[in-house]
């Protein structure tokens, strides 16, 4: 689970207005942490080969 500030909160509540887009949005963006990008924490392996 991800923690934001509240004044970071209430930014993107104001930049992105349809709840739908900022789902898909957050979904994309958590795949590609996940699946597509290294980590250097992971001995530059992707979360989702180690988890």
């Amino acid at each position: 689970m991800i923690l934001m500030k509240m004044p970071l909160l209430n930014e993107l509540k104001q930049t992105i207005k349809n709840t739908t887009i900022a789902k898909e949005t957050v979904k994309q963006a958590v795949y590609i942490y996940n699946n597509l990008r290294t980590h250097f924490s992971l001995d530059l392996r992707k979360p989702a080969e180690v988890h």
